[in-house]
């Protein structure tokens, strides 16, 4: 589950039996993962929050869209 405080998005990802704190803000992101933390890179579970917030909005912009008629030609 995610949540959304004005520009900031955190949540938890569960991978491999294990639980990531993520946070995507504007000037930088955090995971609670070794490689985020140690090598200072970022993550698959960094990604997938993004992605996965991504999606949602994609979805909503097209749940308001009406489709387009198509006509025969």
């Amino acid at each position: 589950m995610f949540v959304q405080r004005g520009v900031e998005v955190s949540g938890y990802v569960k991978y491999a039996g294990k639980k990531y704190g993520v946070t995507l803000q504007p000037n930088g992101c955090f995971c609670s993962c070794e490689d985020a933390l140690v090598r200072k890179v970022l993550c698959k579970h960094i990604a997938f929050v993004a992605m996965a917030e991504l999606a949602y909005y994609a979805a909503e912009r097209s749940a308001h869209r009406q489709p387009e008629e198509v006509r025969p030609t």
